[in-house]
Parts: structure tokens; sequence; C-alpha cells
């Protein structure tokens, strides 16, 4: 990739300038875009790791500008789009030996979490207000728990399906802990 090649250049240049670096440093691919998904297995080739960027990928799969008031409402997370291209670029990381990480909303979006789990994503980016929630699903839910309803909802072809499981398995498993702002029609869409 022309990436690896500009970045050995500049590892070259900085030992011709005598400049301390990490000579080892991990390189990663962002998956935000279909064509970088259905490549995954390609981009696996030259990389250590995938990111996977939930805000662009769901707006570029589903062709939904997420800040134009007209079509926002068609954000949809819980999309069978979205749920298998996620599903299948963690299964091509995990086929190369590559971690995977969930970045963007969905990453910290408690509803989510088990599935995550349950593809074998490797890390989740979580803002500081997700972590109570989202560190509480990671304890207290089992993986074959985790594996079985990702299959589940793989299998669902309606968002509102899928959400509504979603929201039971959430509820089932935090009880009285839940928030209600997580259980409500919508999910968190930015």
């Amino acid at each position: 990739m022309q990436a690896n090649l500009i970045l050995e250049q500049s590892k070259d240049e900085l030992r011709t300038r005598k400049v301390a670096f990490d000579k080892d440093i991990a390189v990663g691919s962002m998956i935000e875009i279909p064509s970088a998904a259905w490549t995954a297995d390609q981009l696996a080739l030259h990389c250590s790791f995938f990111s996977i960027g939930t805000n662009d990928l769901i707006q570029y799969l589903l062709a939904v500008d997420r800040v134009n008031d007209r079509v926002a409402h068609l954000y949809e997370p819980a999309h069978p789009a979205v749920l298998r291209a996620i599903q299948h670029i963690i299964a091509t990381a995990r086929q190369h030996k590559l971690s995977t990480s969930i970045c963007g909303e969905m990453g910290g979006d408690p509803l989510f979490t088990p599935i995550f789990l349950g593809l074998g994503a490797d890390d989740l980016s979580v803002a500081p207000s997700g972590l109570p929630d989202v560190k509480f699903l990671l304890r207290n839910i089992r993986l074959d728990e985790a594996q079985a309803l990702a299959a589940k909802v793989l299998q669902q072809s309606d968002p509102k399906n899928t959400l509504a499981i979603l929201r039971k398995f959430y509820l089932d498993h935090m009880g009285s802990l839940a928030r209600p702002e997580v259980t409500e029609d919508t999910t968190v869409k930015s």
C-alpha cells in the first residue's frame, strides 16, 4: 500500500536526521466506507489492526447524511446492512489475526455492546458517560449469550425488531441500573 511506503520513507528520513522514533509503530486501517469494508481482506495484508468508524460507515452504507435534518431520521445503526458489514469486517480481521476496535457512537452505545462482544471485537471506544453501562455489561454477560444475541440480530430484517431485541437484553441484564435514555425508542444518533 502506498501509505506504508510513505511511512517507510518517513522512517528513513528520521533515521538520516538521527531523530528517535518507534520503528515498530503499529499501522492500522480505519474502516469507514463500504469499499474498505468489502476489501478488508486486502487491507488486512498491509496492517496490524482495524478500527471501524461506525458513524461514517453507517452514513455511507445507508446513503444518509446524518447532519441533514430532512434525511437524518434514516440514519439507523441497527440496519441489517450495518450489522452485517461490521460482522464481515471483524470476521476478516480475525481470519488475519488482527485486532478490531469499534469507534463512533455505536462503540459506546450499551445496546450494541453485547453484539460487538459476540462478534469478537477487541476494543470499544466509549465516551466517559457511557463507561459504567458498558463496563457493567461486559462484566455481567457470558460470551455464549453475546454470541447468541449477535446471531439472532443478524437474522433480523427490520431495525425496529433488532432494537426491541437489544433493549430487552439490556433491560434483562441491567435491571434497576438501566438508564431510561438507553431504553427509549431511539438509539444514539449523531
